[in-house]
């Protein structure tokens, strides 16, 4: 072989290696282009770059993450909830690679709570989720564990929520009660058929008006072109404070992100609130199921309607173990830079919301399933799946009853779990009576008195 010819070889080989690489780049999905812009400085980071992943990492944008993800378009996606994990863990094996904190701990779960004005608590008009029923709502969007599952699931399991059964693939059963039940309100949703479907009940308080751009839109994913100004959980905490709902879904840190004080408050400038005192935290209060006592907003741990887990960042199970532990490894360390710090987790830095979650105080790298790593709020997921699944025609009080014992029901492994603890507690139960009652013959026996003596 001439020389040329061997330079000519080599230049095809690193062609088509570097075709190759291209063609199996590790994909992490975003939104739009801004996303982008933020993904490409992520990964074009010393902290990606020195990584021996098996092939590059690269940022893609795509329409709908969860629909790209699921087919196996893309291997990476970040700010993930938990209704979205759920679902997606249902129809393909996923990796969780870290959750995020909204604190400055190793918690990777945050609590779904329910606001209201407290003027509404003192004057007895709202003190419960019964009170609910013919009042405003604000839903961080729908479909999203805080904002929507968690909080229909749970009227429903607590019988305040009747179910309205639909046939209509753009009108499901969860989006029919919730219409019935609430007067009136702000659920941003992911496809233009969904927001014209509910132009006149769900999407009728959004913050973008009727007819404007993004106006009951998520933003995040779907045809739903734009965001509506009170998509997502600051979004909804603002349709409660400009006076266009009564009760606001969202999570446990939003009132005090976003009042005086808060890492928030800055950015709240333009909103309309209703009155100069309610941008004080003191202004709102919880409610919570089996309670008819208002809580502060800081008294989340006694007043909440579920736990829930953190928005993660997941991978597709195309992706090998060894690069899911290079991605940890890489995350790890981008976080603990200058620039990583000041694009997501300073305070009041990435309030748009990019990769992670707005208010992330940093990613906690994860190594468990899974389930494991939802827990508890695999329930509330379940339940909406129950929920949607009732059908027209057989559906009665007779099965009414039965979805609410479904709702209200652990699963097999919980049962399973419980009925060991039982069993153990029991046995532990019997010792402890049987060492006491060995020690108290022998005391007998020492003192001359043995226990049978009679018998003797």
């Amino acid at each position: 072989m001439t020389k040329r010819n061997g330079i000519l070889v080599l230049v095809v080989l690193v062609a088509a290696v570097s075709s190759v690489d291209l063609a199996h780049a590790l994909k992490w999905c975003v939104k739009d282009t801004a996303e982008k812009a933020v993904c490409d400085a992520m990964v074009g980071s010393a902290s990606f770059t020195s990584q021996a992943f098996s092939s590059a990492v690269t940022c893609e944008v795509h329409n709908d993450c969860e629909t790209s993800f699921l087919a196996g378009n893309v291997d990476i996606w970040s700010n993930v909830d938990g209704g979205s994990l759920y679902d997606v863990s249902l129809q393909v094996e996923t990796t969780v690679i870290a959750g995020e904190a909204y604190s400055f701990s190793s918690a990777v779960n945050y609590y779904a709570t329910a606001v209201v004005r407290a003027s509404d608590c003192a004057s007895g008009s709202i003190t419960h989720l019964k009170h609910l029923k013919g009042k405003r709502s604000c839903h961080t969007g729908y479909g999203k564990s805080a904002g929507w599952k968690t909080p229909i699931t749970k009227l429903v399991a607590n019988d305040l929520m009747e179910v309205v059964v639909s046939d209509d693939a753009d009108y499901p059963n969860d989006m029919a009660s919730a219409a019935a039940f609430f007067d009136s309100s702000c659920a941003p949703m992911s496809t233009d058929a969904m927001a014209a479907k509910n132009a006149n009940t769900l999407v009728k308080n959004c913050g973008n008006g009727a007819g404007k751009a993004g106006h009951g839109c998520r933003g995040d994913k779907g045809t739903c072109a734009g965001s509506d100004m009170y998509y997502g959980y600051d979004g909804a905490f603002r349709c409660l404070a400009e006076g266009n709902g009564d009760v606001a879904f969202v999570k446990h840190v939003t009132v005090g992100r976003n009042t005086v004080g808060g890492d928030n408050f800055v950015n709240t400038g333009d909103w309309s609130w209703k009155a100069e005192s309610d941008k004080q935290e003191t202004a709102w209060k919880l409610i919570c199921p089996g309670s008819f006592k208002c809580y502060n907003p800081s008294e989340y741990l006694q007043c909440h309607l579920s736990a829930v887990p953190s928005h993660a960042v997941i991978a597709h199970l195309s992706v090998a173990d060894a690069d899911n532990t290079r991605l940890r490894t890489a995350l790890t360390n981008y976080q603990g830079t200058a620039a990583g710090m000041a694009a997501f987790f300073n305070d009041g830095a990435n309030s748009e919301g990019h990769m992670f979650k707005s208010g992330t105080k940093s990613l906690v790298m994860n190594t468990l399933s899974t389930k494991d790593y939802l827990s508890d709020a695999s329930e509330v997921y379940r339940g909406m799946n129950l929920i949607n699944n009732a059908h027209i025609g057989a559906y009665n009080a007779t099965q009414h009853q039965i979805l609410i014992d479904a709702l209200n029901k652990k699963d097999d492994d919980d049962v399973k779990i419980d009925v060991l603890i039982g069993v153990v507690v029991g046995i532990g139960v019997v010792v402890l009576g049987l060492v006491a009652a060995v020690a108290f013959m022998a005391f007998r026996e020492k003192r001359g008195k043995p226990v049978f003596a009679a018998l003797v």
